[in-house]
């Protein structure tokens, strides 16, 4: 039986107020700690949706659960459990959202179920995938958000979908995603946060979605990215927090973005990230939508920025705390805490808080631009309330959120026109609700009106 290791590294900087992990030599991220103990190559890494818990699984046929400070400090290892008594390889691991159970894929073809304390303590086996079960190794498992379901990838070319109870047992067979399915080995699976849909990766070089029934029967494919697609293996499926959004991260060292219709229909490929030297390995988006986080065999990780729809995505940030190849990653539910995993034998806690200030920063900057604009094309042109130029406002309002720092989004859009711009242009025109100019022609018409909508339309 493997024990938790005693041993934990957390670095400190003397000179630094913080409490622990390095100081902030990258833009946005600074290792914390470091999570020893696993005898052999660290596979996967997953946060608990609640509890201040990690799951590592590692090729020494191991599952460790480790329990943490709110900054990521002082990691202490609470739970171990052997999947296989034989070597076998713990290929992934994920936490349920709303219950203290954790699931296992591993080379030995089966999907265990534990049940734990609160605190990481007492990883027991409640159930394992055996019946209409996989015949090759169990390469990606995940969670439905909602329901009591489980979806298993798998090297012999098939995912599957299982139920079970509340406490983990029993684990049923409901479907096997084969039609119109993978001719190859399904390395990665995702629920989408909806619950309608499964993405699947595979070594196929194809993503594919899928719909099923509420029971996980009846799985069936809605589209496949292979236009413009991977030219090799894709390793690892991600789905957008809020989006109609889909990451892939493939073998040909790139990671693509995919838009898809609301019915799971027409894959589109929106953008293509380059920047990894060798195989990108696992991805995973920020909690607030606005951040993509991918590892890769070139011993690094990134960090990308991107707009809401997907496009124009870049590189902010490359950490390089790790001696060897980095497996996997998974951002905390809070977006406060990066893992990673590596070849190195260790995980690594990397504090991201500056990426949630960073985003509310730019999203303030985002409005005061948007309104300094807003008023200077109001003021300097004596043609402003002609049609044209109110469509040429309106469009120069579309741009400045979409382009100013990457945060196009709803939120910010609503915020942008409503907070700021449609204050500067209320009390530009305060007194004014309809004025004839007889020299002029011009007519100059108050929007204190409709203070929510300070563009009007584009003539028809």
């Amino acid at each position: 039986m493997v024990k938790c290791s005693k041993k934990t590294y957390t670095k400190k900087n003397r000179k630094s107020k913080q409490r622990g992990g390095n100081p902030f030599v990258g833009k946005f991220c600074r290792e914390i700690s470091t999570l020893p103990g696993h005898s052999d190559y660290l596979k996967c890494v997953a946060f608990h949706h609640s509890h201040h818990l990690l799951a590592i699984g590692s090729e020494d046929s191991a599952v460790t659960l480790w329990n943490f400070n709110d900054d990521g400090s002082n990691p202490i290892c609470t739970g171990a459990a052997n999947v296989n008594r034989r070597t076998c390889i713990v290929r992934s691991v994920a936490f349920h959202p709303s219950c203290n159970l954790l699931v296992t894929g591993s080379s030995d073809n089966t999907a265990k179920l534990y049940h734990f304390n609160h605190d990481g303590s007492n990883l027991v086996c409640a159930g394992t995938t055996n019946f209409n079960g996989h015949n090759d190794s169990v390469l990606s498992v995940a969670f439905h958000p909602s329901l009591n379901l489980l979806a298993t990838g798998s090297d012999d070319n098939t995912a599957k979908l299982w139920s079970f109870n509340d406490d983990g047992s029993n684990p049923v067979w409901r479907g096997t995603l084969r039609f119109r399915g993978h001719t190859d080995a399904v390395r990665s699976v995702a629920f989408h946060p909806s619950g309608k849909f499964l993405a699947t990766g595979s070594d196929d070089n194809n993503a594919k979605l899928w719909s099923f029934n509420q029971d996980g029967s009846n799985p069936v494919c809605t589209a496949t990215a292979n236009v413009n697609g991977h030219t090799h293996i894709v390793r690892s499926v991600a789905f957008h927090p809020s989006s109609n959004l889909l990451a892939t991260g493939s073998e040909d060292r790139t990671i693509k973005f995919w838009s898809f219709n609301d019915d799971g229909s027409n894959l589109v490929c929106i953008s293509n990230l380059t920047g990894h030297t060798d195989i990108v390995t696992s991805l995973a988006f920020h909690p607030n939508g606005n951040f993509l986080a991918t590892s890769s065999l070139d011993s690094t990780a990134k960090l990308w920025s991107f707009n809401h729809d997907g496009s124009n995505p870049r590189c902010i940030e490359t950490l390089t705390g790790h001696s060897s190849y980095v497996t996997s990653l998974a951002f905390h539910p809070k977006g406060q805490l990066l893992a990673t995993t590596s070849y190195d034998r260790t995980a690594k806690l990397w504090d991201c808080h500056k990426l949630s200030t960073e985003y509310r920063r730019r999203l303030a900057l985002t409005k005061g631009r948007l309104g300094t604009q807003l008023i200077e094309e109001l003021t300097k042109s004596s043609q402003f309330l002609d049609p044209m130029a109110k469509y040429r406002m309106r469009n120069l309002l579309h741009k400045s959120i979409g382009n100013a720092l990457a945060l196009d989004t709803p939120s910010t859009r609503e915020n942008a026109s409503t907070i700021k711009a449609t204050k500067y242009v209320d009390s530009f025109q305060r007194e004014s609700l309809e004025l004839s100019d007889t020299s002029t022609g011009l007519i100059h018409t108050s929007v204190k009106e409709s203070p929510s909508q300070p563009v009007v339309e584009a003539p028809k």
